[in-house]
């Protein structure tokens, strides 16, 4: 994932009011999100962001932005192998298998980064 580029996409997309949401591995969401809390006016509802080695989980993790400011981030995959899914802008990275399999209920747009 090209994180720089994700996360002008992020900004640009959040301050047209739109919630949105990047689902990537654990290195690329961690920036993302350490670039995320320096702006202001935004709220952390929940991080659960492990690295790979602590839990075994190598799984993507989803990162959520919202139209209110509010932040979090979970495994993409839950224990039951179950997919989340995401609303709004969704960026998926471009290593990840089966892109279009993350997030497609409640999307406005799919994008590869």
């Amino acid at each position: 994932m090209n994180v720089d580029k994700a996360f002008a996409k992020v900004l640009k997309h959040h301050y047209e009011g739109e919630d949105v949401a990047v689902v990537g591995y654990y290195e690329d969401i961690k920036v993302l999100f350490e670039r995320i809390v320096t702006l202001k006016d935004i709220c952390i509802k929940n991080i659960n962001l492990h690295e790979p080695d602590w839990e075994g989980y190598i799984d993507p993790f989803t990162l959520t932005y919202d139209a209110d400011g509010q932040v979090w981030c979970e495994k993409s995959v839950y224990d039951n192998g179950n997919v989340g899914a995401c609303e709004g802008y969704v960026l998926v990275d471009k290593f990840i298998d089966e892109p279009k399999r993350w997030g497609i209920e409640g999307c406005s747009t799919i994008k590869i980064v």
